[in-house]
């Protein structure tokens, strides 16, 4: 799906190589038409491109509100059970020290979100796949859930979903997830996740929207 932006990226970096960023082998432009994803307090998920041809997603992330949520997501991709799913996005590597405003995360390239997938597809396409969606996002939480130190995504909805290059869908985005210490099972918190994806349990009951929501 990223065929056509990798060539306007290379054209674009041939006429305008001052604005090529780079990250190790990686290549980055972060301007508009190399969007892939916006999040909150000013995230963006940029296409890169390596010097071995394959591309990468770079997550850029604003250090004065994203340096904890980036940690966090750097420790969570970083234990075992996250590192050996295959219903995972994988995580290469946290750039901290380039520049004093961003920090840089370097993950799979993936081609699309499961809520833009689902946008774009047919009701009886949607019926053929979702079993196989499901089974998939379920198999991933296995994998989270299971290991010395569960983890919990706590923010699970379409647009942190990804399909990868096979079609196969991958469970994204742990900034806000929490890893259980050793020999927890159990965790209490404050609301967490976006509106209409909250878990009912841990919803806050003081907020009048939640029946409208139900």
């Amino acid at each position: 799906m990223h065929q056509e932006k990798f060539k306007k990226m290379e054209e674009y970096g041939r006429k305008h190589p001052e604005k090529v960023t780079l990250l190790s082998e990686l290549r980055v432009i972060f301007k508009e038409e190399f969007l892939l994803g916006k999040g909150s307090d000013g995230t963006r998920v940029y296409l890169a491109l390596g010097n071995n041809g394959y591309g990468k997603a770079v997550k850029r992330i604003h250090k004065d509100s994203g340096k904890d949520y980036a940690n966090r997501e750097k420790e969570i991709f970083n234990v075992l059970n996250a590192k050996r799913s295959n219903y995972v996005v994988n995580f290469w590597d946290l750039k901290e020290s380039l520049d004093e405003e961003y920090l840089y995360m370097i993950l799979d390239l993936c081609e699309e979100s499961l809520e833009s997938y689902v946008n774009s597809s047919s009701l009886p396409d949607l019926q053929k796949v979702v079993p196989k969606v499901l089974i998939q996002i379920l198999n991933g939480l296995v994998h989270l859930h299971s290991g010395e130190r569960p983890i919990l995504h706590r923010d699970l909805r379409p647009s942190n979903v990804l399909r990868d290059v096979d079609g196969n869908f991958l469970i994204a985005d742990f900034g806000i997830s929490h890893m259980l210490s050793d020999e927890t099972s159990t965790h209490r918190s404050i609301q967490r996740g976006a509106t209409y994806w909250i878990a009912p349990e841990s919803y806050d009951k003081s907020n009048a929207s939640i029946d409208k929501v139900r």
